[in-house]
């Protein structure tokens, strides 16, 4: 039921998708993450005829507790003390809402403590048709710095070793002469 091609603002869904996994991975010590799609009916609005597109995203985690449930989707909180070993800001949820409602849809949370959470994103999308994305298609990939350029020095700084660890491969890869600090 869901259409293969849609028109939307890309930008945006992959931001609220990402934040959304992003968080229920980092949620999720043991069990599983699950991404469902669904599609309404058809609605006929002001630019047409449009699609309301659902974006379900299920979590075995810890859960959310209910005297928290409210802060989520605001800016700059986190939902309490067991989750201060997570790292982040607390501005994904509520930039991910803010997204939903500007592509005419909205941002839910259903959660069962210590059991699983689940948010659903949903969105205002138009029918596309098939295209070919000629953005995809571009084989040019960096492979090194141009010969006879100076030898350039970079430093990379970060709490997360994970992130330290990607940035440097992927710079020293391409001939940068790469140095790390936490």
């Amino acid at each position: 039921e869901v259409p293969q091609f849609i028109r939307t603002d890309q930008n945006k869904l992959r931001q609220i998708l990402i934040n959304l996994l992003d968080n229920a991975v980092k949620f999720t010590e043991s069990g599983s993450v699950t991404l469902q799609t669904s599609c309404s009916e058809p609605e006929l609005n002001r630019m047409g005829q449009d699609l309301l597109l659902h974006f379900k995203v299920t979590d075995t985690g810890v859960g959310i507790a209910p005297d928290k449930q409210a802060m989520i989707f605001e800016a700059f909180s986190q939902a309490g003390e067991s989750y201060a070993s997570h790292q982040g800001t607390g501005l994904g949820l509520p930039t991910s809402r803010k997204f939903a409602l500007l592509m005419g849809g909205g941002l839910e949370v259903q959660r069962m403590p210590g059991k699983s959470t689940s948010f659903t994103c949903s969105i205002v999308a138009g029918l596309a048709e098939s295209t070919v994305n000629e953005a995809s298609n571009n084989t040019n990939r960096i492979i090194g710095i141009k010969a006879g350029q100076k030898d350039y020095r970079l430093l990379v700084v970060d709490d997360n070793s994970d992130n330290r660890k990607l940035l440097v491969t992927l710079l020293k890869a391409v001939g940068f002469d790469v140095k790390e600090a936490v």
